[in-house]
């Protein structure tokens, strides 16, 4: 028993389920005198019957015990109790010792932890009821918070004061709307109204830390709703500001509900993290059209892509991501031309990765908007994608029949020349797939040159 009181809920796991390498962890640690759980989001996973994707324990080993029971250990956070132990072949396990902390200044972590043998007190200071469960070596389930009875009823609920577990990390504000996207729990009603009265509290967190959040919650099961939740708690004004802004600009200059339409969107996109960071900011720079005014289409698109780059570079995103997502919102406009010669184009300027997902995105558009006919457009353009990669046509000045070396001995030199002749051999064989033979091509080359 622990000395906390008496958590036992007299619901087992199968400890059958865990890796052997994990089990020997703890067992080890129980043969050797010392207490030790899995805990957090690991119980949590086996209970509700998910794969869990990792695996943490708690011990009253200190860190120093720790490393002289085990040859492979690495300090991964040794000052705050915690170092991940590789035992038997199996995954690493972040082993740290049952602990209580001090005040967390930084709203990030703790300033100091003090060790200590209480499972119960270890347990008080993480995050949600859900996550605060912990399962001996034996499997017998232990839960001081109630966090079996929050899974079964479908609640995400802060431990204790959520106040003050979202004054320790601001992050868990986000990190709450995750669980209930990943999940399809609800936020219970006093800790979604620590979120609002917090919210300003996510700007002491590093953008890093909120991208990643923000990932996982675009590619759940429910991203549209995380997105909702965000706005509805307040937080979009701090983490996405700019989206805030334009839904805003976007209503006073009659554009309707830009939010709602965005929303929609992403429930019909695939789970893929650069369709939903389009299907997200795909909308960008159409409230600041003067109404009536006549826009060339691409130009239009191009400045949205142009908004969603400043978004990601500021979101700390890496460059590809940053290309493909923008390429996707800059190039819409594709939808509206059945040109085979404009589709090649569009393909070899992007990939036909990247163009696969451009049409999943325009497909979730038109899924989300119900016009007439939009769906239909957009599965013409698939089967053209598709006829154009089978076919191997073209795409590239790389896919050309001839090269920089044969036009050298032509006599063209490297250079503007050149490059000229190559993008005009290319606008040839888009139109005319057939004309892509090396004698054909020379012979165009030789003929532009006199």
């Amino acid at each position: 028993m622990d000395k906390g009181g008496n958590p036992s809920t007299g619901e087992k796991i199968e400890p059958g389920i865990v890796p052997a390498g994990v089990r020997e962890v703890l067992d080890r640690l129980e043969r050797n005198g010392f207490k030790a759980y899995l805990v957090g989001g690991v119980v949590r996973d086996i209970v509700m019957g998910r794969e869990p994707k990792d695996y943490d324990v708690a011990t009253s080993a200190t860190p120093a015990q720790v490393r002289r029971l085990f040859p492979k250990v690495l300090p991964t956070g040794e000052r705050h109790g915690t170092v991940t132990v590789y035992c038997d072949g199996g995954p690493g396990v972040e082993v740290t010792t049952l602990r209580r902390e001090g005040r967390y200044s930084d709203h990030r972590r703790p300033d100091s932890v003090e060790f200590t043998g209480s499972l119960k007190e270890d347990l008080s200071r993480r995050d949600f009821t859900i996550n605060s469960l912990a399962a001996g070596p034996d499997g017998t389930v232990y839960d001081f918070f109630g966090g079996l009875r929050d899974i079964t009823g479908g609640v995400i609920r802060a431990v204790g004061d959520p106040a003050k577990r979202f004054r320790e990390d601001a992050l868990r504000m986000m990190r709450a709307v995750r669980f209930a996207c990943q999940t399809g729990f609800s936020i219970e009603e006093k800790t979604l109204e620590c979120i609002k009265a917090n919210r300003r509290l996510i700007t002491r967190v590093s953008a890093e830390r909120i991208r990643e959040e923000l990932n996982a919650i675009l590619v759940s099961g429910l991203p549209h709703r995380g997105l909702d939740l965000i706005r509805r708690c307040g937080l979009m004004d701090y983490i996405l500001p700019e989206l805030a802004d334009w839904a805003q600009i976007a209503g006073e200059a009659g554009g309707g509900d830009s939010i709602g339409r965005t929303l929609e969107v992403l429930r019909h996109t695939p789970a893929r993290l650069n369709v939903r960071l389009a299907a997200l900011l795909h909308d960008f720079g159409r409230p600041n059209r003067p109404a009536g005014a006549k826009v060339e289409t691409f130009g239009l698109h191009s400045g949205a892509a142009a908004a969603a780059g400043e978004v990601l570079e500021r979101l700390r995103y890496d460059r590809r991501t940053v290309r493909s997502v923008t390429a996707l919102v800059a190039h819409r406009w594709i939808v509206r031309t059945g040109e085979r010669k404009e589709i090649k184009r569009v393909m070899g300027r992007i990939g036909t990765g990247d163009f696969n997902d451009l049409i999943a995105l325009l497909q979730a558009e038109a899924r989300a908007s119900g016009r007439p006919g939009g769906e239909e457009a957009v599965e013409g353009l698939r089967q053209a994608a598709e006829s154009i990669v089978a076919g191997k046509e073209p795409l590239q000045i790389r896919d050309l029949a001839i090269n920089g070396n044969d036009l050298k001995e032509l006599g063209v030199r490297p250079g503007r020349e050149m490059g000229s002749i190559l993008n005009g051999l290319l606008e040839v064989v888009l139109d005319n797939p057939e004309m892509n033979d090396k004698g054909v091509l020379l012979g165009l080359a030789r003929r532009w040159r006199r």
